[in-house]
């Protein structure tokens, strides 16, 4: 049998942590709030020391890092930042941690300075390394889910769940 080859990125990608950051907590909060456990990974899958990036001027949210935590992809995506707006919106709102205030407005303040798109709507899915829009891995825009959740989830309930739950 052939090997499988994998076509992603050899090493981490930020944005799915961010994502199941989030995940977490609205999974620990929908289901009572009993496993501890999910709370503590999520603000350990949380970058509290900065590695993801965002820093310097608040230019470098990376799509993926290498083993070593080095810069791999030098563009800079827009689900990233939308993930991580909402893990930052659902851990401040269990977490009086004031970290995640500050993330949540600084990857807001990135979003809105060079991710939204004034011109035709939406996001920009994709920056290079200097900030202007490139089109190499995506062409349009190739979805509304990531940014429609940024937008949303900052509104949930401080419970970190919906009303009906």
């Amino acid at each position: 049998m052939p090997a499988i080859r994998c076509s992603g990125p050899a090493g981490t990608t930020p944005g799915h942590a961010l994502e199941w950051s989030h995940l977490l907590v609205q999974l620990w909060a929908l289901g009572g709030r009993v496993h501890g456990w999910m709370l503590d990974a999520a603000k350990r899958l949380f970058p509290e020391d900065g590695r993801y990036r965002l820093g310097q001027a608040g230019r470098r949210l990376l799509y993926t890092l290498t083993w070593d935590d080095r810069p791999d992809q030098p563009d800079r995506y827009w689900w990233p930042c939308a993930e991580g707006i909402g893990a930052a919106a659902m851990l401040g709102a269990v977490d009086s941690d004031p970290a995640f205030e500050s993330w949540y407005r600084r990857i807001w303040g990135f979003v809105d300075n060079h991710v939204i798109d004034r011109r035709f709507g939406g996001w920009i899915p994709e920056l290079d390394s200097n900030l202007a829009q490139v089109n190499r891995v995506f062409v349009g825009k190739p979805d509304l889910y990531h940014a429609l959740q940024a937008c949303i989830i900052p509104l949930l309930p401080r419970t970190g769940v919906s009303p009906r739950a």
